[in-house]
């Protein structure tokens, strides 16, 4: 279940945080499917950082569509606060999107100034009729290629 302030910030910013709602092992169960579909696909080794690409990796469908990633649908943090946002037992499991980015020596980060989208229609008249979740399964610095979203954009879109 989502405090006061969670709920306060998700109305205010379309957003809210669920720190450590997912179990340090699920992660790490996670990040090792990952890791191991990575090396199988494409030889990208963990430990050896001469075979990382630089920038994104796509093409994930198949581990998407796997039970790899059932550690974020077990978590009872995520399920409660689906469940204050959407209603008990109104919401669906939905597709697992995978996005990994490798570091980018030598490049500046800067804001991006095209390709803004809509990733799920706006909340309608004042119901929240779908949510969008994005799951850090390892450190994430500043500028470390984590997905953008624009705070408060839902209330630019809302009917």
């Amino acid at each position: 279940m989502l405090s006061k302030d969670q709920r306060d910030e998700f109305e205010r910013s379309g957003l809210t945080r669920l720190s450590a709602a997912i179990p340090s092992d699920a992660a790490a169960a996670m990040r090792d499917r990952i890791w191991s579909f990575l090396q199988e696909r494409d030889g990208i080794g963990r430990a050896d950082r001469s075979s990382w690409p630089v920038g994104a990796v796509a093409q994930f469908q198949r581990l998407a569509r796997s039970d790899a990633f059932d550690g974020i649908w077990q978590a009872t943090a995520v399920s409660a606060a689906l469940d204050d946002l959407l209603g008990e037992g109104r919401w669906r499991r939905g597709l697992n999107g995978v996005l990994v980015t490798f570091p980018q020596p030598g490049t500046v980060w800067t804001l991006p100034t095209s390709s803004w989208h809509l990733d799920a229609p706006p909340k309608m008249l004042g119901v929240v009729v779908s949510v969008r979740l994005f799951v850090i399964l390892d450190d994430l610095e500043a500028q470390g290629g984590g997905t953008l979203v624009l705070a408060g954009s839902h209330r630019l879109v809302k009917g």
